[in-house]
């Protein structure tokens, strides 16, 4: 029987250069295709104790967001479900995104991405980023001791 494989697009501390990215790294399974940007708008916000890069499931508010996708198999989509927290603080979802080289589209693909599942109307109302990153002129560093803290979630 074939092997499953999915495609997952990751816009926070798990894309390359960024906190979580050794996470990555540690699944032999999980190949890198490239850099991607949501074909719809979507608020990603940073937020929480620990700073983290939450995308809002609100489809056509805040802005495309940047990221990059990965193709995982079976095995490595569980344990990046499990790292996220999925589905009790992050949901799995699949969403359109456009595979990019620079500001060149590609093509278009059906990825799995991670939403936060609880937020307020507070949260929708911060400020919206295109492009996550840890050390950015936000000020909003994330904090590595959530790793610590909440072991399952990023």
């Amino acid at each position: 029987m074939a092997e499953t494989y999915h495609k997952v697009f990751v816009y926070g501390t798990l894309k390359k250069g960024q906190p979580n990215e050794y996470f990555m790294n540690m699944i032999p399974s999980v190949e890198y295709l490239g850099t991607a940007e949501t074909r719809t708008k979507y608020p990603l916000i940073i937020g929480g104790e620990w700073n983290l890069p939450m995308l809002l499931n609100r489809e056509g508010e805040g802005k495309t967001v940047k990221g990059e996708v990965y193709r995982v198999d079976k095995d490595a989509l569980e344990r990046l479900d499990q790292f996220e927290g999925h589905p009790d603080f992050y949901e799995r979802t699949e969403i359109d995104v456009n595979l990019t080289n620079d500001d060149e589209v590609l093509s278009t693909v059906k990825c799995w991405t991670y939403f936060i599942k609880d937020y307020s109307e507070k949260d929708v109302k911060q400020e919206h980023f295109s492009l996550y990153d840890s050390a950015g002129c936000h000020g909003l560093v994330y904090d590595a001791r959530e790793n610590d803290e909440h072991p399952s979630q990023s």
